[in-house]
């Protein structure tokens, strides 16, 4: 089966992509939302999900699991110790890794930023990212509106923790990189 056929019937993502098409996003919907900030909605969402999948790469690449609550990487860990023995292997319980919270991986990833840690202004914009996406994705109360300027710090906050981070090399070619330097500039 080629890649077309298994396109029309499969959807397949990594984490590269997954990357390049939230930040592209986040583009399209910006332009959008400069004629109806209803849009903003889509921005700070897609900003979000850049930034949280930006954190989970570089996590994994450190190779600690850290990108896992703890009690995921706690059962991960006694999984694949047995793979090592000759024990009987336990059922994966793949459902019970669950990746770590937002505010969790940005304290795990803050020691790799620039000066070690998080300014308090891009903890404010990540806070009000985290509360912005909250708020429209799990549908806060209708009437209550959210400024333009949080969600516009909100988003900053995102792509400020993106451009600093130590994202690794694209696993499959260069055109994501710079894909993502070329969009991660026109959002800057």
């Amino acid at each position: 089966m080629d890649h077309e056929q298994q396109a029309a019937w499969m959807i397949r993502a990594d984490a590269d992509g997954d990357l390049t098409n939230s930040l592209d996003h986040c583009l399209t919907t910006l332009a959008l939302a400069q004629g109806d900030p209803r849009n903003w909605k889509w921005v700070v969402i897609a900003a979000y999900s850049a930034a949280q999948t930006a954190m989970v790469m570089v996590l994994i690449e450190q190779g600690d699991l850290e990108e896992l609550t703890k009690s995921a990487r706690k059962n991960l860990r006694a999984f694949l110790a047995k793979l090592d023995t000759d024990e009987a292997i336990p059922h994966s319980e793949g459902s019970k890794w669950k990746l770590d919270n937002f505010g969790e991986l940005v304290k795990k990833c803050a020691l790799l930023l620039p000066g070690g840690g998080v300014t308090h202004e891009m903890e404010l914009g990540l806070n009000q990212l985290i509360y912005c996406r909250n708020h429209w994705t799990h549908f806060g109360v209708t009437s209550m509106g959210i400024p333009v300027g949080s969600a516009r710090r909100a988003v900053r906050a995102a792509l400020d923790l993106i451009a600093d981070l130590p994202i690794p090399p694209p696993r499959h070619g260069g055109a994501h990189e710079q894909r993502r330097k070329v969009t991660l500039a026109a959002l800057r």
